[in-house]
C-alpha cells in the first residue's frame, strides 16, 4: 500500500460546470497514474486459477488468499486492541489508530483501482471485500467514463468514511481521535476518516479538534466537502444532544464561510454571520 496514492488529494468541490470537469479530471488521473500491485495480483491470480484448472499442473495460490485477508483480520484486530485494552499507553494506542486509517485508505485504494468494474456491476468480490451498489453511484454514465469512475470514488470515498465512522465511533476514543487530529497539517483521505471518527464519538472537546481539521483542508478541496456532508450526516440523528447540535451547525456555518471567503480560518464574524443565515432559513433544525 502507498499512502501517498490519494485519488481525491486534487479534487476540487464543483460548484458550477467548469469545476465540475476540474472535479473529475484530477480523479481520473489519479487512478491512471495509481500503484499498479493490486492489478498485478488480482491478474496474476485469475491466471494462476486458469492454470490450476489444466490436467497435470499444481499452482499454489495461497500466498494471495492470504494477502487478500489479511487486511480485514489485521483491521479487526486493531479494532479490538483500541476498544478493549486499556493497559498500554496513550502512544502505542494512538499508533495502532494510525496502522487502522491506513486499513480504511487501503480498502480504498483497492476500490478506487477496481472502480471501472464497480461501475459496472451491483457486487464485485476482492478476497474478503465486496463492494455493494456503487454502480448506482454512475447511474445514467457510461461505465468507462471518467465521470461515471470519479463518480463512484467518490461515492467510494463516503461509504468508507461513514461505515468506519458506525463500526469505530466511540467516545471513550474520543481522546485518540482528537490527538490525532491535532498532529495534522494538511488532510487527506485518512484526516476526513478520522474527522469522521471525532464527530460521531462526540467526547470531550472534540469540537476544537474537528474545527482544527476543517481549517487544515483548503477551501476548496473535495475532502472539505466530505467533512461537511459528515456533519450534515450527523445532524439528521434525532439523539444528538442540544450541546453537541450547536457545535455541529457551528462546523456547518464555519465550512460554508470557509468556502465563500476561500480562507484558511473564517474570522468569528464571517462564522456568525453565515450561522444567522443558515437559521433564518431554516436550513438546520
Amino acid at each position: 500500500m502507498r499512502k501517498e496514492f490519494d485519488p481525491l488529494s486534487d479534487a476540487l468541490w464543483a460548484v458550477d460546470a467548469k469545476e465540475e470537469e476540474q472535479t473529475w479530471a484530477p480523479i481520473a488521473k489519479a487512478i491512471s497514474d495509481g500503484p499498479e500491485e493490486p492489478k498485478r495480483i488480482d491478474s496474476l491470480k485469475t491466471s494462476l486459477l486458469a492454470e490450476a484448472r489444466t490436467a497435470n499442473q499444481k499452482v499454489t495460490i495461497r500466498k494471495f488468499m492470504d494477502l487478500e485477508y489479511a487486511l480485514v483480520i489485521i483491521k479487526q484486530n486493531l479494532s479490538e486492541v483500541l476498544k478493549n485494552v486499556n493497559d498500554v499507553g496513550r502512544d502505542t494506542k494512538v499508533e495502532a489508530y494510525e496502522l487502522l486509517l491506513w486499513c480504511e485508505l487501503c480498502a480504498f485504494q483497492i476500490g478506487t483501482l477496481f472502480a471501472p468494474e464497480l461501475a459496472k456491476s451491483k457486487l464485485y468480490r476482492w478476497g474478503a471485500m465486496a463492494f455493494i451498489d456503487f454502480d448506482k453511484a454512475a447511474k445514467d454514465l457510461e461505465p468507462d467514463s471518467h465521470e461515471a469512475i470519479s463518480a463512484v470514488v467518490l461515492s467510494l470515498s463516503r461509504a468508507v468514511s461513514l461505515k468506519t465512522r458506525q463500526t469505530l465511533g466511540f467516545q471513550k476514543l474520543g481522546g485518540i481521535f482528537a490527538e490525532r487530529a491535532f498532529r495534522s497539517v494538511e488532510v487527506g483521505f485518512l484526516e476526513v476518516v478520522n474527522f469522521y471518527h471525532l464527530i460521531g464519538a462526540r467526547a470531550e472537546g472534540w469540537e476544537n479538534a474537528a474545527e482544527h481539521l476543517l481549517a487544515a483542508a483548503e477551501p476548496g478541496s473535495i475532502y472539505l466537502w466530505m467533512m461537511l456532508h459528515g456533519v450534515m450526516d450527523e445532524l439528521k440523528h434525532d439523539v444528538v444532544r442540544m450541546g453537541d447540535r450547536a457545535k455541529l451547525k457551528r462546523l456547518v456555518a464555519y465550512t460554508r464561510a470557509k468556502r465563500a471567503y476561500a480562507t484558511k480560518r473564517p474570522t468569528e464574524q464571517q462564522i456568525s454571520k453565515h450561522l444567522q443565515r443558515m437559521e433564518k432559513q431554516e436550513l438546520i433544525g
